[in-house]
């Protein structure tokens, strides 16, 4: 519906967008050369990124609605499990526990989603 659309798109630019920018200029760069996995998970992320903004545009234009906003919602959840249960877990392994504060004030999430 036009509705549901709307307040997607409304949500994606104000949340999101801001979200996404942090993690490609402070966390994915901080991550990336720890160990190979992480660098392997963070352009996975970085995919993730451009196919959930693919998305938006085509729901912008969209005739069908309820489906694509389906897939972005299969696809966000995916992502943000991948970043909660792969990409912070490794980096508790690598980061010292400044780093992980640091990381946590600068991207602005509770230390909950990074820590077990």
């Amino acid at each position: 519906s036009a509705g549901k659309r709307d307040y997607t798109l409304r949500s994606f630019e104000e949340n999101l967008v801001p979200h996404f920018k942090k993690e490609e200029e402070i966390l994915f760069p901080l991550a990336r050369n720890k160990r190979k996995e992480i660098s392997e998970l963070v352009d996975e992320l970085i995919v993730d990124h451009q196919k959930i903004y693919l998305l938006i545009e085509r729901v912008k234009n969209s005739n069908s609605v309820e489906e694509d906003l389906n897939e972005l919602g299969k696809l966000l959840e995916s992502h943000i499990r991948k970043e909660e249960r792969e990409l912070f877990q490794e980096l508790q392994k690598v980061l010292s526990e400044d780093e992980l504060d640091n990381l946590e004030s600068d991207l602005g999430i509770a230390s909950s989603s990074c820590k077990v």
